[in-house]
């Protein structure tokens, strides 16, 4: 019996080693890593090329916020003095425009570039940022475009990336042609989050860590 015990413990043990070298090679298997952006700003009845209100406080214009994940293979950082641009396909996009839901778990693009660049400090944490020249998201519910300021930080750039205070043309259904654009401004953020998979995995590995020291302690009360 205690034979079974211990040959079943150095198993599990096995197991879970087998994990956790597992987690990080499935984690980065297809080389994509998973991005959650998040952006709000307002939508006006300003068509483009007037002037923006500076409140939001009128029937003039509705408040919104969109979020969506996208992959993206770790771009490289890019060097001083360089463009730099990203092109993604975006899913799970939620899309709330004043206070109603006008897209759930849709899907869209998002790309955006830039070429005249401002401080550049590549150490972690830090970055540096553009005066863009592309700035576009396309869904079914809303559509933008423009010219961002954004800034990227060192060494992920797709990751704690950031856009403040952008100033673009908006679309919605109804009014979705570029002679009916309206103007629109917005801010946003990025971040990195763990794939599917990888909780997955952890979640198992933590299970059998607590069935490890389950069983640790029956064998240990069978030997009392």
């Amino acid at each position: 019996m205690r034979l079974a015990l211990l040959l079943l413990k150095r198993s599990m043990r096995a197991l879970l080693l087998a994990l956790m070298l597992l987690v990080p090679s499935l984690a980065f298997a297809d080389g994509q890593n998973v991005y959650d952006f998040f952006f709000t700003g307002i939508v006006t009845d300003t068509p483009l090329g007037g002037f923006p209100p500076t409140s939001c406080f009128s029937p003039s214009c509705e408040r919104f916020t969109v979020t969506f994940l996208a992959n993206s293979p770790t771009l490289p950082f890019p060097g001083k003095g360089d463009p730099f641009s990203a092109a993604l396909n975006a899913y799970d996009v939620d899309i709330v425009i004043g206070n109603q839901v006008v897209l759930q778990d849709g899907t869209g693009a998002f790309a955006f570039a830039g070429r005249d660049q401002g401080p550049y400090d590549p150490t972690p944490g830090r970055g540096t940022n553009y005066f863009g020249s592309t700035w576009s998201f396309q869904s079914s519910a809303l559509t933008w475009f423009g010219a961002p300021f954004f800034a990227l930080s060192f060494p992920d750039p797709l990751n704690a990336a950031y856009a403040a205070d952008i100033i673009a043309g908006c679309t919605v259904p109804g009014n979705n042609t570029f002679e009916g654009a309206v103007i629109c401004g917005m801010s946003g953020r990025s971040v990195s989050v763990p794939e599917p998979a990888t909780l997955s995995l952890l979640a198992l590995g933590l299970a059998g860590i607590g069935f490890m020291r389950r069983r640790k302690k029956n064998l240990t009360a069978t030997q009392d």
